[in-house]
């Protein structure tokens, strides 16, 4: 199928997949960090409030590393979640030097408000493709991810260990 060339794209550009990608990635980032900033969250707040409610309470450290944050940035972020009564910071019992952080009641259900949001925006930006190739761009993208070892900007894995594919979302 050929690709309709964009009048914003040097035509050079128009048949290539990293630039394709690239435009829609950026477009998609774009359209998300919005949502999300409509509810008062961020992608980082989002991501951390998934993690730890999929993971159960972890340590700063072991949310940092899951979602390739520095640590300066993890204490900002977990300041901010706290802040907004999404998670409870408190010293682990095993290692009060450390910090166990859990998700509230309130951050379950800030998670489930983001993740709606994520769903629209998937919707709008996926709308003109079908079921069918909705599954085979996720399938691609996905083993893309896994064969790149969910490599980061510089090529590096992400500190938190192995990459899944993205689940669909619960109806």
């Amino acid at each position: 199928m050929p690709i309709a060339r964009s009048s914003r794209l040097p035509e050079e550009f128009a048949g290539h997949p990293i630039a394709l990608l690239y435009r829609v990635g950026a477009d998609a980032r774009r359209r998300f960090a919005d949502r999300l900033a409509e509810r008062g969250s961020t992608v980082a707040g989002y991501a951390a409030l998934a993690w730890l409610e999929e993971q159960g309470p972890g340590c700063q450290r072991q949310l940092g590393d899951a979602l390739g944050l520095d640590p300066g940035d993890v204490v900002r972020l977990v300041d901010q979640l706290e802040a907004a009564a999404l998670v409870r910071r408190e010293a682990d019992p095993v290692d009060r030097r450390r910090h166990r952080v859990t998700v509230t009641a309130a951050g379950v259900v800030e998670r489930r408000g983001c993740r709606q949001a994520m769903a629209a925006v998937e919707d709008e930006l996926l709308a003109p493709l079908d079921a069918p190739d909705r599954a085979t761009l996720t399938a691609l993208l996905a083993r893309l991810l896994v064969e790149r070892g969910g490599a980061g900007r510089d090529g590096s894995r992400p500190r938190g260990g192995a990459v899944r594919p993205p689940q669909p979302l619960p109806a």
